[in-house]
């Protein structure tokens, strides 16, 4: 685990929607950026450019963990772990970020308790 000197912005635009014990998937936690953004609304590779490598950091320090699901909803323990290196990769595409019926896989995030201590 990493150690914290404090969080970014982008990173508490992705913990804040994480303040329960249910896990959201990513596109929830874009939706809840999208509304909380003033002027022109982010587009979806801007969303993915400045969540993303939010949520790898946040992946490792500890604070949340992300899961790979067939579909959603789901149980959290049916969902496969994300290990930080390949979250990288698949958290930059926008597609993660986007609601959609054509998705064939679905990343979710949850907050640890190490993460409910940092809020």
């Amino acid at each position: 685990m990493a150690e914290i000197d404090g969080l970014t912005n982008a990173e508490c635009l992705v913990l804040d929607p994480l303040d329960s014990d249910t896990p959201r998937p990513l596109w929830e936690v874009s939706e809840d950026f999208v509304v909380s953004a003033v002027g022109e609304p982010p587009t979806k590779d801007q969303i993915a450019e400045l969540l993303g490598p939010a949520l790898v950091s946040l992946v490792s320090y500890g604070l949340v963990e992300v899961r790979r699901f067939a579909d959603w909803p789901s149980l959290w323990e049916e969902g496969v772990p994300m290990d930080t290196g390949r979250l990288a990769a698949e958290s930059r595409r926008p597609e993660i970020w986007s609601r959609s019926t054509t998705r064939v896989e679905v990343l979710a995030a949850n907050i640890t308790e190490a993460g409910i201590r940092w809020l």
